[in-house]
């Protein structure tokens, strides 16, 4: 199955789906949506919880229900909210459990089901084969298993979720398919096919992976062949198991930015580790960040035009000595500061420790420079670091000149900086360069009107949807805050999958589920482990129901399994089980040891 990428966009169409008393699709604002981290079962709590997200802005909440207890509860929240005149529609997450679906259907307004775990056998990686006669008869099992909730569902009006999660498909997809975008993409179709043979169209599809590339390719994919068949089913847009802080922001707006500015998905949810309450300002900014771009759909000159990323051209690393083929980051100096900045500070903002001379792994391969300045002496120190060009010596092409992008003198430079201002504008450029192999800088300065998080996203959004498709060579970024453009710079390469310098955490938001504190858990393995080499992923998840499945390409991993219990995994193999919460992070370091990948800190 190719893996689209879309040049110009508007808003998809699609059918619009009723959830309670609001409707999600094209014709329809994109909703923002969270989950409660409270145990369902606790009705006071959750209501509290759902309370306080609509009060922040949140439009849609989903609350987990393992079994029976938590269908009850649900009953008893839905009431509660009700005799609070709260209207916020009630979503029901199920795994594993098809009769808790049935029952708790009743008393909430949509159901998310995971197609990996309803009616199949989660992938234990056991190598069993399915004959096509065996692959059938599971066909007709899923048939007969899910047809009764797609039955209720339309009989009673609700709404359902056909949530895919890279990771937790199941044997029988896995088996056939791989743990691959194509199986993703056709482990959400098979129920699909079910609800179409029964004329039920109260349906969302969301394909989630930790890995923003990941997300983005089978979304596309899934959009792509829900639109050949012409179903056209909203898609609910989320990257899972994002992380906290500015990492799981970054991660989040890769992801759901590259997507929204393709005209694809119509709520969104930023899964980030901690409260859910922080969640909503984030999905907010995400949405403001995206406005003017929605404002402009309808003139997209190729509706929702779908094409292959080598039409766009492939990325050629700027090829400077010592680079090689590394893919680098660039910071911009002004002459301000180059000449107000005391220079062991200026050096300790670019990575490089002046006692040592180490060099942080989240230092820029280069600086670029104003031409008057090459000479100064806090130039020349930086020189014997990193590398140095200098700005007047490199065409900077102007976004709106497509004269320019094609001149003689343009293509005879060793290579070109790129203005991003506009994503649709930035694919125009590479595909009218597609046969050039001259390297392209993406340059981007941030916009000084803008809030922290609003710029992270924003810059997240802009280059991420290049970067992932291969488009540019190198990234240029010009900021006052120094330490904020090595930091943003390298974790958006690292999102991309491009380039990664640090370890990096995949971490659950939490839910009802959860078994511990995860944000606290989390922050102390970041601080035991951050010290370790680029290329780790440690993934810490909250309990054990979608916790192996979704930290799908993480290389280390610590699990809740019981209260007070903790497993670990390398890879999708659980090495040890039940391991005391007290001594985990112990057992986990010692892990690392016994797979060469620790060292202790300097």
């Amino acid at each position: 199955m190719a893996t689209p990428c879309i040049q110009n966009a508007f808003r998809r169409k699609t059918l619009p789906v009723r959830i309670g008393d609001l409707f999600v699709g094209s014709e329809h604002s994109i909703k923002i949506q969270s989950m409660t981290t409270t145990a369902t079962t606790d009705v006071d709590g959750t209501v509290r919880q759902i309370c306080a997200l609509q009060e922040w802005g949140c439009d849609i909440v989903r609350v987990t229900v393992q079994g029976l207890r938590e269908v009850h509860a649900c009953e008893h929240i839905k009431d509660r909210l009700i005799q609070q005149n709260i209207s916020i529609p009630l979503v029901a997450d199920i795994h594993f459990f098809p009769q808790a679906a049935i029952h708790v259907v009743d008393c909430v307004d949509k159901v998310r089901i995971n197609p990996g775990n309803y009616v199949d056998k989660r992938n234990m990686f056991t190598g069993k084969i399915y004959s096509d006669e065996q692959y059938a008869h599971s066909l007709e099992h899923l048939m007969n298993k899910f047809s009764p909730l797609v039955e209720k569902c339309k009989r009673l009006g609700k709404a359902m979720r056909i949530g895919v999660n890279h990771g937790s498909l199941s044997e029988r997809v896995t088996q056939r398919y791989g743990n691959t975008i194509e199986g993703m993409v056709y482990s959400a179709l098979e129920y699909a096919e079910v609800c179409v043979a029964m004329d039920y169209h109260d349906v969302i599809f969301s394909m989630k992976s930790s890995n923003p590339k990941v997300m983005v390719a089978a979304y596309r994919s899934l959009a792509y062949e829900l639109d050949q068949r012409e179903w056209s089913y909203p898609l609910h847009l989320g990257v899972t198991e994002a992380g906290s802080g500015t990492a799981g922001i970054v991660k989040s707006a890769v992801g759901i930015g590259t997507l929204l500015s393709e005209g694809l998905g119509d709520t969104i949810r930023c899964s980030l580790t901690g409260s859910p309450i922080n969640e909503i300002p984030i999905c907010i900014d995400l949405l403001k960040q995206t406005t003017e771009l929605s404002e402009r759909w309808g003139e997209a000159d190729n509706p929702f035009a779908i094409h292959s990323s080598k039409q766009l051209g492939t990325r050629n690393t700027l090829n400077t000595p010592p680079w090689g083929n590394v893919y680098g980051l660039l910071i911009n100096l002004t002459d301000v500061q180059l000449l107000t900045a005391e220079p062991i500070e200026l050096l300790q903002c670019l990575g490089i420790d002046t006692t040592t001379g180490k060099i942080d792994p989240t230092t820029p391969e280069g600086v670029v420079v104003p031409k008057a300045m090459r000479s100064s002496p806090i130039v020349s120190e930086i020189e014997k670091h990193l590398l140095v060009f200098n700005k007047e010596d490199v065409p900077i092409l102007n976004p709106m000149n497509e004269e320019e992008w094609l001149s003689e003198e343009t293509l005879s430079a060793p290579f070109v900086y790129f203005e991003v201002t506009d994503i649709h504008t930035a694919r125009r450029f590479f595909s009218l360069r597609q046969h050039s192999t001259q390297p392209v800088c993406l340059s981007f300065s941030l916009d000084p009107h803008l809030s922290k998080n609003e710029a992270i996203i924003d810059l997240s959004a802009r280059l991420g949807a290049l970067l992932l498709d291969g488009l540019g060579s190198c990234v240029l970024l010009d900021f006052v805050d120094i330490k904020l453009s090595r930091t943003l710079g390298f974790l958006i390469l690292q999102s991309a999958n491009i380039r990664s310098v640090t370890v990096e955490y995949v971490s659950c938001p939490g839910c009802g589920r959860t078994l511990f504190d995860l944000l606290a858990v989390s922050q102390r393995i970041r601080e035991r482990t951050q010290h370790l080499p680029g290329g780790l992923k440690i993934a810490v998840m909250g309990c054990i129901v979608n916790g192996p499945g979704e930290m799908a390409d993480a290389d280390f991993g610590y699990v809740g399994s019981k209260p007070g219990m903790i497993d670990l995994y390398v890879k999708h193999k659980c090495v040890k089980s039940c391991i005391p919460i007290e001594n985990a992070e112990e057992e986990l370091v010692q892990l690392l040891k016994e797979h060469g990948v620790w060292k202790e800190p300097e």
